[in-house]
């Protein structure tokens, strides 16, 4: 009617381009390849199995105010989402707008060379389902204001990253409540990171196995968790080159969680943790609510190599009290300063370092055979890569 078209052209000219609604476009044909090479506004729904969407050529696929950019839907099998370097995929607008939503699904695949974007929510949101895989290629970007990825209920995912995924907010960049068997790769010169509250970067469930050779960093505050482990038997695998800034926590109550540490040669690396682990290194320790180190190959020598120089140090002292006079007055102190500086350089085995420390040794003779010693000692040890270790020392016995 006249009515109905006056209607339909006045909110046409009210509504700006940014609010128009999108249309959908659903695939409805198993086993077909769909291509998107221009920039599209209609959300894309998956109703059948086995379908592959592309987005290349630069295409941006951006949605307004829509549940999804792109849509699985339930119960859907074999999945694939590919977007090429230059592309994107973007959801905009208040409310429960994703880039990506699966649910109940199956062999899921995201492939990622572009970038992935929602500005109100989730970025990527996969609930109980089996089998996902998401890989963020590099230069691949993943960024949302709460969740960058969640699986959350899922079982056996596998994400692996070599770019860049983070979020904003007071959320997780990845988060995997309640998830069970998943695998967590972040290669060297990949970055997962949290900017902003009080949310762990990496938010692991149960049975889980994260590996870490990039940089897992939150950036709103070292003193909030870096890794956070919701269940039981999760295992965390630290390499070389690794970067963690934050604590990695263990939940109450959780038990079997395992930090294994491989460094590989040279380095030496600290972390605060908090929680029960089982420490897996040449040490085999036990770490409970406090630091985990781990002193690699090359790293040892020197660790041995210092070691030396303090015992070296403190028997000087011994020898020098040994031949000095005999205090007479039983409350007399027999003492020294000293200092020391050494500095060696790297080979293929050997560790560069510099070091240098001072301080008091202190020796009461508590009975005729028995002295009691006292020794402080300040030390700055110099190691590559900015891996600087400040130290306080105090050794005391009879």
């Amino acid at each position: 009617s006249f009515f109905c078209l006056l209607v339909t052209i006045t909110m046409a000219l009210c509504l700006s381009p940014s609010a128009t609604l999108a249309a959908t476009d659903t695939h409805s044909t198993a086993g077909a390849t769909v291509t998107i090479g221009a920039d599209e506004a209609d959300q894309q729904r998956i109703s059948v199995n086995n379908v592959t969407l592309i987005i290349n050529n630069n295409a941006t696929l951006r949605t307004v105010g829509e549940e999804s950019t792109v849509k699985s839907n339930n119960n859907r099998s074999g999945t694939t989402i590919t977007i090429e370097s230059g592309s994107s995929i973007t959801a905009s607008g208040s409310g429960d707008d994703k880039a990506i939503r699966a649910n109940s699904n199956t062999n899921l695949t995201i492939t990622n060379s572009g970038t992935i974007s929602a500005d109100d929510i989730d970025v990527i949101k996969i609930t109980s389902s089996t089998n996902p895989t998401i890989t963020n290629n590099a230069g691949g970007i993943i960024t949302g204001a709460t969740d960058a990825i969640e699986a959350a209920s899922t079982t056996n995912a596998t994400i692996t990253n070599s770019g860049t995924i983070y979020n904003t907010s007071s959320q997780n960049a990845i988060r995997m409540t309640s998830a069970t068997g998943a695998t967590v790769t972040n290669n060297v010169g990949g970055e997962i990171y949290t900017s902003g509250g009080v949310g762990s970067v990496i938010y692991l469930g149960s049975s889980s196995t994260l590996t870490n050779s990039g940089a897992i960093r939150n950036d709103a505050s070292t003193s909030n968790n870096s890794i956070r482990l919701e269940g039981n038997d999760n295992t965390v695998v630290l390499k070389g080159g690794g970067i963690v800034v934050g604590t990695i926590q263990a939940n109450s109550g959780t038990t079997g969680n395992k930090l294994q540490f491989n460094h590989g040669f040279g380095r030496t690396y600290f972390y605060e943790t908090s929680g029960d682990f089982d420490l897996e290194d040449l040490s085999g320790n036990t770490v409970v609510k406090g630091s985990a180190g781990s002193v690699s190959l090359g790293g040892q020598e020197t660790v041995d190599e210092l070691l030396g120089l303090r015992t070296y140090n403190l028997r000087s002292a011994l020898k020098r009290y040994a031949s000095a006079p005999k205090p007479t007055d039983k409350d007399t102190v027999w003492g020294e300063m000293f200092g020391y500086s050494s500095k060696r350089g790297g080979t293929d085995t050997l560790l560069k370092y510099e070091t240098h420390g001072y301080g008091m040794n202190f020796i009461h003779p508590a009975t005729s055979k028995l002295d009691f010693v006292l020794s402080v000692e300040k030390n700055e040890l110099d190691l590559p890569e900015n891996h600087d270790v400040s130290r306080t020392g105090f050794l005391a016995g009879f």
